[in-house]
């Protein structure tokens, strides 16, 4: 099988209450420095997932459409705003978008004791 290589320049969308999120894939390293950030053992702490969310969407939305302030005007985009959007809004981007692929990550990152490898053990670790 052929290497694969993440396209970071590829756009998706995610329609998600009349408005439409776009966003582009993060590369392995991004979103493990992202994870590194916020978990603990392996795992993301229940109230540490918002802010690792919030993080993770300003790094992978770029653009939107349809989206409004609380006067029902249009917004622009801007990743400022994205801190913004309703927590449950967020959440559901989370649980179907990032959410699958973090999780998988968290499980490579456990070391064979159950513990995480912290991020300098990673970074001082013999090249393969």
């Amino acid at each position: 099988m052929p290497l694969k290589i993440v396209k970071t320049n590829t756009t998706f969308e995610y329609e998600l209450e009349g408005s439409t999120l776009i966003y582009k894939k993060l590369p392995f390293l991004e979103k493990k420095r992202l994870l590194f950030q916020f978990m603990i053992n392996g795992e993301i702490p229940p109230e540490k997932s918002l802010d690792l969310g919030y993080g993770v969407m300003k790094a992978m939305i770029v653009n939107w459409k349809n989206v409004e302030d609380e006067d029902g005007k249009q917004v622009k985009f801007n990743p400022d705003f994205i801190d913004g959007i309703e927590p449950a809004q967020a959440m559901k981007f989370l649980e179907d978008i990032i959410m699958p692929d973090f999780n998988q990550m968290a499980e490579s990152a456990k070391n064979v004791e159950g513990e995480r490898d912290t991020e300098e053990e990673v970074k001082n670790s013999e090249p393969m």
